[in-house]
């Protein structure tokens, strides 16, 4: 069987389930777990990440992200910048989720088990 992209995990709809409810209940007990989080994130929004695809399609900047697919980690961020801009602003509501939760663009561990190849990884 052939990956969908390079850390993909191919499952079953059983495992699927089994992985959601594992990674719901170990989030659950400890929401600060962030593989538990994000396991059941890429377990669960399949229908989520869809629709959201075809609204980002059907905007200009959506499609260009879509296309490109720009990597976010802190090479490409100017954080500082960002903080810089006003408040409301996506990029300073980005840095201070960010600062809030002592996360940086680097702490998001790859993508597993969303089954959509054409969602940006």
């Amino acid at each position: 069987m052939n990956s969908l992209y390079a850390a993909h995990i191919r499952t079953t709809r059983t495992q699927k389930f089994l992985l959601a409810l594992g990674s719901g209940v170990g989030a659950f007990i400890d929401p600060t777990k962030d593989e538990y989080i994000a396991t059941f994130g890429e377990t669960t929004a399949n229908q989520a990440l869809r629709h959201m695809r075809r609204k980002m399609l059907a905007d200009l900047e959506g499609s260009k992200i879509l296309k490109e697919r720009p990597l976010i980690n802190s090479s490409t961020l100017d954080c500082d910048k960002l903080r810089s801009l006003p408040v409301g602003s996506f990029g300073a509501a980005y840095m201070n989720f960010l600062t809030a939760n002592g996360v940086s663009p680097d702490t998001r561990k790859r993508v597993h088990f969303v089954t959509t190849k054409s969602w940006p990884m």
